[in-house]
């Protein structure tokens, strides 16, 4: 499932534009534009639209670790796969 997101490294203030590539309970498979070292802290956050989530849009907001790092030669980024430690839902209106 391909959908926007937002990550950055635990701490920092900038967040990264990124594409969900493949998302499941225990972790994400994202590309963006900026690589984080392997064993990073990460913060993530996606939304849902709603006719994923089957109600309003809903924003997930997720804690991890990236576990995998390699390049993205089809965009030019860099592709990540991250742990999913902790996450919250937030709705959206």
């Amino acid at each position: 499932m391909r959908l926007p997101m937002l990550y950055r490294r635990v701490g920092e203030e900038e967040w990264n534009r990124g594409t969900t590539e493949n998302i499941s309970a225990s972790g994400v498979l994202f590309v963006g534009g900026r690589d984080l070292e392997t064993a990073a802290p990460v913060e993530m956050t996606v939304t849902l639209p709603p006719e994923v989530s089957g109600t309003a849009a809903v924003e997930v907001i997720c804690l991890g670790q990236v576990v995998r790092r390699a390049p993205a030669p089809r965009t030019g980024g860099v592709e990540l796969a991250a742990t999913i430690r902790e996450h919250r839902l937030a709705r959206r209106e």
